[in-house]
């Protein structure tokens, strides 16, 4: 997904779920070697912008993992918990687009 394509998605797809006052901000998160990350998103939507090599993604939406030949979908919309596990030798940087709903 591409920043461009996630900038006219995010509406349409706010508006498929119902919410019409959130914001989204670009992140970068970097994951050390051979290490996870858990992000909390409880209330949010984060979207997969980067497509890492060697690092698995999953959420109570699916699972991304670019490497994978069983995973028929590759899944770039994660919420709840999402665990981000680096399999590389070496750190990785992430970039995502986390939407925040506001009540």
């Amino acid at each position: 997904m591409t920043e461009a394509f996630a900038s006219s998605y995010i509406p349409k797809r706010m508006s498929e779920l119902g919410f019409t006052s959130y914001h989204y901000r670009l992140r970068e998160l970097v994951i050390e070697k051979e290490s996870s990350l858990t992000i909390p998103s409880f209330g949010e939507i984060w979207l997969l912008i980067s497509e890492p090599d060697g690092v698995i993604i999953t959420s109570s939406l699916g699972t991304y993992d670019k490497d994978s030949e069983v995973i028929n979908e590759q899944t770039h919309e994660h919420q709840g918990e999402i665990i981000c596990q680096n399999l590389n030798r070496f750190r990785v940087k992430i970039k995502w687009i986390q939407i925040i709903i506001e009540s």
